[in-house]
């Protein structure tokens, strides 16, 4: 059986790599090397993986002589570290098929280094896309190079795990999901920051303000990005301890929290999609009158003031 070289660290592209790694298990021996945020994906799921150590201090090493001969290296991009770009590179030169598979769909070229001068050749031999829309952008992001549409499973896992959970989950009415994101801390592993004019923080204390002055009775309920502390937002809370029904979610997979949430409110993150999936209201609040919510799905409400909210609110 043929040998495959998986790598992982951020956790969106985790699950969906991990979900493709379950379904074809049995044709690949699939060699997993993981860090950082993926690491928790992988113990879930029960996916079998080694986890990256201070003795593997470059892609090199895991590309070695004596190691497996590997026929492709998989590996998802990442924002925070480059070693999958550096694996990319070895991997090429050691005559190695690499393949990336997106997890979004929106700035993948800038985690390639765009528009630095040669960024293209630090992509790979072969993009995996999860969906039409995904493969639209990714023939314009990437002329000339080979774009192959693999379904997200992912979004059958978490369809799957929502129906089981919904069956026993009271829907309450009044229940806002919040989907936090470290956008202000956005910096990729080229050290670039994302222009921006907002915060995720200044977003959800924009949302309590809001639902304070409605007094509508909502609640709201934090879910926290994976490479977030549970502490971010605490000042906050503590703040509208006394006006508003505010807490971080307890819950550790997407459709738990889902489950109850009679709205999903986020940025542009993977997981508003993902709430569309399930049949949530998802909407997307971006206060930047130079960006807008990217995400290539018009079932997404996009607002721009928390003020337009009180529409799809009932």
């Amino acid at each position: 059986m043929d040998n495959v070289l998986v790598y992982c660290h951020d956790a969106g592209g985790a699950e969906i790599v991990s979900a493709y790694i379950r379904r074809h298990a049995d044709e690949k021996n699939f060699v997993c090397r993981v860090h950082g945020p993926a690491e928790k994906v992988f113990r879930r799921k029960g996916v079998p993986y080694v986890p990256l150590d201070d003795r593997v201090t470059s892609a090199k090493d895991l590309l070695a002589v004596g190691s497996h001969p590997f026929e492709a290296i998989i590996s998802e991009p990442s924002w925070e570290t480059p070693f999958g770009i550096e694996l990319i590179d070895a991997g090429k030169r050691r005559g190695i098929k690499t393949i990336t598979y997106l997890d979004h769909w929106v700035n993948h070229r800038q985690q390639f280094g765009y528009p630095r001068e040669g960024w293209e050749g630090l992509t790979p031999d072969e993009f995996w896309v999860g969906d039409e829309h995904a493969e639209r952008t990714a023939k314009e992001w990437f002329p000339g190079k080979n774009i192959r549409l693999m379904p997200n499973l992912y979004f059958e896992e978490i369809k799957e795990a929502y129906g089981a959970i919904a069956q026993t989950t009271e829907l309450d009415p009044k229940l806002i999901l919040f989907l936090s994101e470290p956008i202000s801390s956005t910096i990729n592993s080229f050290g670039d920051h994302e222009d921006i004019v907002f915060t995720e923080t200044g977003v959800l204390e924009s949302l309590c303000a809001y639902l304070t002055e409605l007094h509508g009775g909502y609640r709201v309920m934090i879910r926290m990005h994976p490479s977030e502390d549970h502490e971010k937002y605490r000042e906050l809370l503590d703040k509208y301890t006394d006006e508003l029904d505010i807490r971080i979610s307890g819950g550790t997979t997407l459709p738990e929290d889902f489950a109850p949430a009679n709205y999903v409110i986020g940025m542009d993150t993977m997981a508003l999609v993902l709430a569309l999936k399930c049949g949530k209201r998802a909407i997307s609040l971006m206060p930047d009158p130079k960006r807008n919510c990217d995400l290539p799905f018009p079932e997404i409400i996009k607002i721009k003031k928390v003020a337009e909210l009180g529409q799809y609110l009932d």
